[in-house]
C-alpha cells in the first residue's frame, strides 16, 4: 500500500511540475549596435505558437516545463535559434541578431520597364495562388491599445458610449498614457468572407468601461494581402491588389536579406497623389515573391488634413502550414491626432497573432451575424490567468500608467467632483443623477418661465434598468406636470425590452428637430418667435420590443392618452416688446387608446460586447426597413375617433467608390379613418439659417403636414471628387468635401381627417422636388447647405442653411 502511495505522489508532483507555467523573457537586439529590434517575432518550435517583442525589444513567453527551441527572425538579419530547458523562470534569454548578407537579385525584367513592376506582378500572382489555397484558418490573437493625452481620459458614470471625453491641454503640454485596453481572442475564417472572433479575456485601465474593449486584432487588422484595405473607415486599394499596378507607382528602394535570402524593398505611393492610398515600403521575398513585411502610412488624401498628423502601420508575415502560407503575425499602428492645436493625442495599437491552423475543418454553426462575441467570463479573468498568457510585455511607462490610473479611479469621489455649472445633469452615484444647472429652467410661450427637476437611474441591475422621474411647473399656464418612465432590458445581450411611461405633460406638436430646450428658450426670448407648437397629454404608454431572429425585431404597444389644446399664456421676451407671439394651434381633443405593432428588418452584423448587440455598418450596401401599424377604435378600444395608421421607413447606405458614399431614405405614412391632427406626419423641414441631413432645406419646420405622405431623400457624398475633376489645384489642396442631395415629397390630407386640421396646409399632390449641395472642411463641424426648389416655387425658392452634427 505504501508503495502505491509513493508512486501516486510521484506522478502527481510530476504532473504538477509539467503543467506549471514558467516565464521566459529577454531582449532582442542588433548584435553590433545593441539597438533593440522592436516588434521582432519569436516562435516556439514548429507548433505555430509565439510572441512579439515590445517597442523596447523585450519579449516574454509563458511555457510549461520541458525542452524547447526558440527562433527569432527579423528582416535584414540572420535568424537565431536557441535551445532551452525550462524548469524554472528564465530571465535573460537574449537574442543578438547579426546582419544578413545580400546576394544579387534574380528577377526577369523587360527592357525599358521599371524593374519594380515585374516584382509586383509576380507578388500579385503569388497572392492569388495563396487565396485559392487558403479556404479556412483559425488563429489566436492578443491586442493592446494605448492612448496618450495631455490630461486624463474621464468616463461619465453610468453612461454607455457617450460618456468618454478627451481632456484638452496646451500645445506644449506633455502627453502621458491615459488609457490602455488589452484582450485575447480566438478567430475563425472561411472563404470567401465568413468571419468570427471570440474574446476570451479582456482588461483595461479603470477609467474605461469594459464594453469599449472590443478592438480585437483579427477584426481590426488590415491584411495587406487583401485587395481592399479599410483603415478607420477609409477604403483604399491594397498594395498588391489585382488592380494595384494601375493605382500605385513603385520603385526598388533597396535589396536586403533574411537568412541569406534576398528581399526586395520596394517603395510605393498612389500614382495620383490626390487619391487616398498607402505610401511606404513593401518587403517581398525573392523567387517566391511572398510579401513578408509592410511599413506603410496613409497619404494626406487618405487622412483628414490637419486632423491626424500621421498614421504609421507595420505588419509582418510568417509562413504556416505545408505548403507554406504567409500569414500576418502582427499589426502595429502609431497615430498622432491634432485638432487645430486645441486637442492633441497619440494612440498605439499592437497586435500579435499566432497559433494558426491552415485549412482546418471549422465546426458548423461557428459563423453567424455576431462577428465578435465576448464570453460571459471574459471580464472575470484574474491576474493568475493573465500571468500565463502570451502577451506583448508592458513597458515601464505602461506599468506606471496602470498603477496611476487605477489609483486615481479608486479614490472616493464627492458630489463636487462631478458637478458642473454648465452640465445638464449631476451624478450622485454611478447609476443615479439629478438635474444639472442648465436643465433647471426653460421658457416657451405656453408655460412661460418653467422650473424643472428630474432624477435618472441609468444602467442599474447590471445595465438592464433605466428609469426617470420628471417634474416641472409653468408660471404662465400655472400647471404642474410630471412624467415617470422605466425600461427594463432582458436576455443575455439585452435584446428584449419592456418599457412603461405615465404622466401629465406638455408635448411638442410634430416633434421633428434636434434642438435643446435651452437653445429654444433663448431663441424665443430674443426673437419673440417660436418655431414649435404644443399640446397637453395625460396618460400612459406600454411597449415590448424583442429580437426574435438575428435580423428581425418586433414590437407591440398600447397607449392610453387624453389630449387637449394649449394656448399662449405669456407675452414676455427680452426684446421686441411690441411684437406678439404667434397663436398656438388647436389639436383634435379627445381620448385615444391606440394599439400598435411593428417589425424591423436589419441584416447588419453585430458585436456581442458582453452587454449588448451592437450593430455595425461593415461592408456596403446596408439596407434596413421599419414598418409599424397603429389602430384606434371607439368600439373595441373606446377611442374618440377610429383610424388605422401605416408607417414605413427604408434606409439604404452604400459606397459608390473608395471615397464616395450614397445615403437614401424613403418614408411612407398613410392613414385610413379620422386621424387626430397631433398624429399627422410633418414633412421634415428646418428652422431659418439651419439645416439637417435628410430633410427639405427649403421648407420650414411643420410648414407641410399631412396624414398621407411619401418622401424620398437621396444624399451623395462626393468627397473632393468634383474639385479633382475640375483640375483646380488650389481647390484640391483645400480639402473641401462636397455633398449633393435631391429630395421628393408627395402629400395629401384625406377626407376623413381634413376636419381635424386647424388651418390650411399646402399639399403636394404631384411630387415636390428640391435639390442642392453642401460644402464643408473635415476639421470644422459645420457644413453650408445650399437648397433650391425645382417646382412649387414661392417663398424660400433658395435657402442657405448651417448643418452641424453638434446638437444645439
Amino acid at each position: 500500500m505504501n508503495y502505491k502511495i509513493l508512486i501516486f505522489t510521484f506522478l502527481l508532483f510530476t504532473n504538477l511540475a509539467y503543467s506549471q507555467q514558467f516565464t521566459v523573457k529577454g531582449k532582442i537586439s542588433d548584435s553590433q549596435t545593441g539597438e533593440p529590434l522592436l516588434f521582432a517575432n519569436i516562435r516556439v518550435g514548429n507548433d505555430g505558437k509565439g510572441a512579439a517583442s515590445n517597442k523596447e525589444g523585450y519579449y516574454e513567453l509563458k511555457m510549461s516545463a520541458g525542452r524547447y527551441s526558440l527562433s527569432v527572425s527579423y528582416v535584414g538579419y540572420i535568424s537565431l535559434t536557441k535551445e532551452i530547458n525550462v524548469n524554472s523562470d528564465l530571465n535573460d534569454i537574449n537574442f543578438e541578431l547579426e546582419l544578413s548578407a545580400v546576394n544579387l537579385p534574380e528577377v526577369t525584367v523587360t527592357p525599358g520597364e521599371n524593374p519594380a513592376l515585374a516584382i509586383i506582378r509576380e507578388a500579385i500572382k503569388t497572392k492569388n495562388r495563396r487565396d485559392d489555397f487558403l479556404k479556412t484558418y483559425t488563429f489566436r490573437s492578443y491586442t493592446k491599445a494605448t492612448a496618450k493625452t495631455p490630461n486624463d481620459i474621464n468616463v461619465s458614470p453610468g453612461q454607455r458610449g457617450a460618456g468618454i471625453g478627451l481632456s484638452t491641454g496646451s500645445d506644449t503640454s506633455e502627453l502621458k498614457i491615459s488609457a490602455i485596453v488589452e484582450n485575447i481572442s480566438e478567430g475563425f475564417f472561411s472563404a470567401p468572407s465568413d468571419y468570427k472572433e471570440i474574446i476570451i479575456a479582456r482588461k483595461q485601465t479603470a477609467n474605461l468601461p469594459p464594453f469599449i474593449n472590443v478592438f480585437t486584432g483579427g477584426r481590426f487588422i488590415q491584411n495587406f494581402y487583401e485587395d481592399v484595405i479599410n483603415v478607420f473607415g477609409q477604403r483604399m486599394t491594397g498594395p498588391i491588389a489585382n488592380d494595384a499596378l494601375s493605382y500605385y507607382y513603385y520603385y526598388i528602394k533597396d535589396t536586403v536579406s533574411i537568412d541569406g535570402k534576398n528581399v526586395f524593398k520596394i517603395h510605393l505611393e498612389p500614382e495620383d497623389l490626390s487619391l487616398p492610398g498607402l505610401t511606404g515600403m513593401l518587403y517581398i521575398l525573392d523567387k517566391s515573391f511572398d510579401l513578408i513585411r509592410a511599413e506603410l502610412s496613409i497619404n494626406k488624401s487618405g487622412i483628414i488634413n490637419n486632423f491626424i498628423d500621421s498614421l504609421l502601420i507595420l505588419q509582418q508575415f510568417f509562413p504556416y502550414g505545408n505548403p507554406a502560407v504567409y500569414m500576418p503575425v502582427d499589426f502595429n499602428v502609431y497615430g498622432k491626432f491634432n485638432y487645430l492645436g486645441i486637442a492633441r493625442a497619440e494612440f498605439e495599437i499592437n497586435t500579435s497573432l499566432n497559433d494558426y491552423k491552415i485549412n482546418p475543418v471549422i465546426p458548423e454553426g461557428t459563423f453567424s451575424k455576431a462577428i465578435v462575441t465576448v464570453l460571459p467570463d471574459a471580464d472575470e479573468k484574474d491576474s493568475l490567468f493573465w500571468s500565463g498568457q502570451q502577451v506583448i510585455v508592458n513597458t515601464d511607462s505602461e506599468v506606471e500608467a496602470y498603477r496611476r490610473i487605477d489609483s486615481i479611479q479608486s479614490m472616493p469621489r464627492s458630489f463636487w467632483d462631478d458637478f458642473s455649472f454648465f452640465g445638464n445633469s449631476t451624478s450622485l452615484t454611478d447609476e443615479l443623477s439629478i438635474s444639472g444647472p442648465l436643465s433647471l429652467w426653460h421658457f416657451n410661450r405656453v408655460e412661460g418661465n418653467t422650473l424643472n427637476f428630474n432624477t435618472r437611474i441609468r444602467s442599474a441591475l447590471k445595465d438592464r434598468l433605466n428609469s426617470s422621474l420628471d417634474f416641472s411647473y409653468g408660471f404662465a399656464d400655472e400647471k404642474f406636470k410630471y412624467n415617470f418612465s422605466f425600461r427594463y432590458l432582458a436576455g443575455d445581450y439585452r435584446t428584449h425590452s419592456i418599457s412603461f411611461s405615465a404622466g401629465n405633460s406638455l408635448n411638442v406638436l410634430f416633434r421633428d428637430y434636434n434642438f435643446s430646450k435651452l437653445f429654444n428658450s433663448f431663441n424665443v426670448l430674443i426673437s419673440k418667435y417660436e418655431h414649435l407648437n404644443y399640446y397637453y397629454s395625460n396618460g400612459f404608454n406600454f411597449e415590448y420590443q424583442g429580437e426574435i431572429f438575428p435580423v428581425i425585431r418586433i414590437s407591440a404597444g398600447f397607449q392610453n392618452r387624453v389630449d387637449n389644446s394649449a394656448i399662449v399664456n405669456t407675452d414676455f421676451s427680452f426684446f421686441n416688446k411690441d411684437k406678439l407671439y404667434s397663436p398656438n394651434p388647436a389639436i383634435t381633443e379627445g381620448r385615444y387608446n391606440i394599439f400598435s405593432v411593428g417589425i424591423r428588418f436589419d441584416p447588419r452584423d453585430y458585436i456581442e460586447d458582453g452587454f449588448y448587440r451592437r450593430r455595425i455598418w461593415g461592408t456596403s450596401p446596408v439596407t434596413f426597413l421599419d414598418v409599424k401599424v397603429s389602430h384606434a377604435s371607439p368600439g373595441f378600444l373606446n377611442s374618440t375617433s377610429e383610424f388605422t395608421l401605416y408607417e414605413s421607413n427604408l434606409r439604404i447606405f452604400t459606397r459608390t467608390s473608395a471615397i464616395t458614399t450614397l445615403n437614401i431614405r424613403a418614408t411612407a405614412f398613410y392613414s385610413d379613418g379620422n386621424l387626430p391632427f397631433q398624429l399627422f406626419y410633418p414633412v421634415p423641414g428646418n428652422m431659418d439659417l439651419l439645416a439637417q441631413n435628410l430633410t427639405f432645406r427649403t421648407l420650414d419646420l411643420n410648414e407641410v403636414v399631412a396624414d398621407r405622405a411619401l418622401n424620398l431623400f437621396v444624399e451623395h457624398n462626393f468627397a473632393d471628387l468634383p474639385f479633382r475633376l475640375l483640375g483646380i489645384d488650389f481647390l484640391k489642396k483645400l480639402g473641401l468635401v462636397v455633398t449633393g442631395f435631391v429630395n421628393m415629397a408627395i402629400t395629401e390630407i384625406s377626407a376623413g381627417s381634413s376636419q381635424n386640421i386647424p388651418a390650411t396646409f399646402q399639399e403636394f399632390k404631384s411630387p415636390f422636388y428640391e435639390a442642392g449641395f453642401g460644402i464643408l472642411h473635415p476639421i470644422i463641424p459645420i457644413r453650408l447647405d445650399f437648397g433650391f426648389k425645382l417646382n412649387y416655387r414661392g417663398k424660400n425658392n433658395f435657402r442657405i442653411g448651417i448643418n452641424s452634427f453638434i446638437t444645439l
